[in-house]
């Protein structure tokens, strides 16, 4: 039996707007004291409605016209279930069947990098471990920044398996990058998450590898 690796790529960006995905709190909240830059929004108490920042949504918008993606005229968001002692809501406000963009590429080297979708999210509070202590502390002035996150298509990347993967992730995100600024976006950082799957006898190069879901 034989397996095959199935690469998949999830690239979060953290927008500098003023103020945070759904409150007015100030978005600038890494050098304040923990727990300043924060709102009964933000912090999910109940009875609080969110409301969507506009300037996220425009950059976000322009990123997936710059990746060619199509846009969709109706977009929702969702609720992530999940506990995390940093998530204060105890969900994550998030985007799933209907996101802002979906079905783009990347060009890269003469080659198109198929993109799933482009949408966005909130991002969670931080935790803080300390050695030999058997306590964490937490600190919710991230919860709540806006997050920018971009699904590159399963399978898309299962040549970084071989010699010129190195040099195809900082293409790739080099070329990330230039469309953040085509589309006159601001940002804070980019964090990247890889997802592995092996497949039985599957081949990596499936032909006419189009966009999942």
């Amino acid at each position: 039996m034989t397996y095959d690796a199935i690469i998949g790529l999830e690239i979060h960006a953290e927008l500098k707007t003023k103020s945070k995905m759904f409150c007015t709190c100030d978005n600038e909240a890494a050098a304040k004291a923990p727990n300043t830059a924060v709102c009964p929004i933000c912090l999910g108490h109940p009875g609080t409605l969110p409301v969507p920042n506009k300037q996220a949504i425009d950059w976000t918008l322009m990123t997936g016209l710059a990746l060619h993606c199509h846009i969709n005229r109706l977009s929702k968001f969702d609720r992530k279930n999940y506990f995390y002692p940093d998530l204060p809501k105890g969900y994550q406000i998030s985007q799933y069947d209907q996101p802002l963009g979906y079905q783009g590429y990347l060009d890269i080297g003469g080659e198109q990098i198929l993109i799933t979708r482009i949408h966005l999210e909130e991002d969670t509070g931080k935790s803080w471990h300390f050695k030999n202590d058997n306590y964490t502390l937490l600190d919710f002035n991230r919860a709540g920044t806006p997050l920018m996150e971009l699904y590159i298509v399963y399978g898309a990347l299962s040549r970084l398996l071989d010699g010129r993967g190195i040099r195809i992730a900082r293409n790739l995100v080099g070329s990330y990058m230039t469309s953040l600024e085509m589309a006159g976006c601001s940002i804070t950082l980019l964090r990247l998450d890889d997802e592995l799957t092996a497949l039985w006898d599957a081949p990596v190069n499936t032909p006419g590898l189009r966009w999942g879901a």
